[in-house]
C-alpha cells in the first residue's frame, strides 16, 4: 500500500481496544479460553455482517460511581451498557475500519489477515490512520514519531460472535490488561499541557479569554513544541525532558517538572504530576494527582471538590449527578499563577 506521512498527535496508551474508548473495555479472565486455547487479554460480543461489511460490538460491565442527588453521596457499583458499531473495508491486503456515518473521524488499520476475509487475526498498525472522505491511509515516520512511538502491538482476532484483542510488549510478552503498566513517554516539555502554558503566556499578551487549559494529564500527551513556538514568536533558550528555559516578547520563562508519573491499566489510569513555572515576576508551584476510581472513602460531601460529577438523566430528566473519577490538587490556580507572572 502507499503510505503517507503525517503527523502522529497524542496516541501513547496503549489501548487494549482502540474501537472502543479505552476506560470502556471489557477485561477476560486471564485463563478464559480465548481462539487458540488460554487467552490473555479483551474480548468483546461482535455480531459481524459480512455482506454489507459492518459489525456491532456491545457489552455489559461493572462501574464504581459516587452518586449525587440532593447533596445526599452514596457510593456504589452499578452495572451499565454499551456499544461500537463500525464499517470495514479491505485496501489490498489491508483491512480498514470506520464509521460511515463520521466520514471526517479517522479509523483503524489492520494489517497481516487475509484479503478479503475478516475472521482473521490482524495486527494493528498503531502509527497508521484511515481516512474515510480520501479512502486513503497515512502513517507516521519514524522520524515524526520519534519518542511517541507506542511501545506495544496489539493484536485483534474477529470470529463470527467474538472480538478478541491482546497486546503484546516488543519482546513478544502478552501484556494482561489488569496488571498495572508505566506509561512510557517521558518528553515532558515536548507535551500539550507544555505547549497550552505557553499558550497561556501568548494569551495574556493577547488579551484573549481564557477557559480550560489546566489540564496536567495532557503531559503525556506527545505534541511539537518546537514548531508552536516557532509560529507563536516564542524563542526556546534550552530545553531537556524535564526542564525548559523560553523567551517571549523580552520575557523569559522557565519550567521544571520534578514529578511525572502515569499508571494505567483497563480500567483506567493514576497521574501524579509536580512542577514549578518561573519567571522574574515570581515563582508558581504545580501539585496534582488524579484518579479514574472512585472509592467509597472519596464519595463523600466534604471531598465534592475533587470529584468530576455529570449529570446522568433518568427517565428524561436530570435527576441526579454521577462521578467516576476523580482529581486532588491546583491545577486552576497554576495556570492562573502563570497568567500573573506575565508582564504586559
Amino acid at each position: 500500500m502507499n503510505l503517507k506521512s503525517f503527523v502522529l498527535c497524542g496516541i501513547m496508551l496503549p489501548c487494549a481496544m482502540a474501537i472502543f474508548a479505552c476506560s470502556d473495555s471489557e477485561t477476560s479472565n486471564p485463563i478464559a479460553n480465548g481462539p487458540t486455547g488460554a487467552f490473555v487479554g479483551v474480548k468483546y460480543h461482535m455480531t459481524l455482517d459480512e455482506a454489507n461489511q459492518n459489525f456491532l460490538l456491545d457489552r455489559t460491565y461493572n462501574q464504581d460511581v459516587c452518586i449525587r442527588q440532593n447533596e445526599q453521596y452514596e457510593f456504589t457499583t452499578i452495572v451499565g451498557s454499551s456499544y461500537a458499531e463500525r464499517d470495514y473495508a479491505f485496501i489490498g491486503d489491508t483491512l480498514v475500519t470506520f464509521n460511515k456515518k463520521y466520514q471526517e473521524d479517522y479509523g483503524e488499520v489492520f494489517v497481516g489477515g487475509t484479503n478479503g476475509q475478516i475472521r482473521n487475526k490482524w495486527r494493528l498498525m498503531n502509527e497508521c490512520r484511515f481516512i474515510p472522505e480520501s479512502n486513503s491511509i497515512k502513517c507516521a515516520t519514524a522520524e515524526e514519531l520519534g519518542s511517541k512511538a507506542l511501545h506495544t502491538i496489539t493484536y485483534y482476532e474477529f470470529t463470527q460472535d467474538t472480538l478478541y484483542s491482546s497486546v503484546m510488549d516488543l519482546n513478544g510478552k502478552v501484556l494482561d490488561p489488569e496488571a498495572q503498566n508505566k506509561d512510557e513517554y517521558d518528553d515532558f516539555t515536548d507535551s500539550y499541557y507544555m505547549q497550552n502554558n505557553m499558550y497561556v503566556v501568548v494569551a495574556v499578551h493577547e488579551g484573549t479569554v481564557l477557559d480550560g487549559f489546566d489540564h496536567p494529564e495532557e503531559l503525556f500527551f506527545g505534541s511539537d513544541v518546537d514548531d508552536y513556538a516557532q509560529r507563536n514568536g516564542i524563542v526556546i533558550n534550552s530545553r531537556t525532558k524535564n526542564y525548559i528555559s523560553f523567551t517571549y516578547k523580552s520575557q523569559t520563562f522557565e519550567m521544571e517538572f520534578t514529578k511525572a508519573l502515569k499508571l494505567f491499566n483497563g480500567n483506567g489510569s493514576h497521574v501524579e504530576i509536580d512542577a514549578t513555572f518561573k519567571s522574574d515576576n515570581g515563582t508558581c508551584t504545580l501539585n496534582y494527582m488524579s484518579e479514574d476510581k472512585v472509592t467509597s472513602d472519596v464519595c463523600k460531601a466534604e471531598n465534592a471538590s475533587w470529584l468530576e460529577f455529570y449529570p446522568e438523566p433518568s427517565n428524561g430528566n436530570l435527576s441526579y449527578d454521577k462521578a467516576t473519577r476523580y482529581h486532588i490538587g491546583n491545577a486552576t490556580e497554576f495556570k492562573e499563577c502563570i497568567e500573573s507572572l506575565v508582564k504586559k
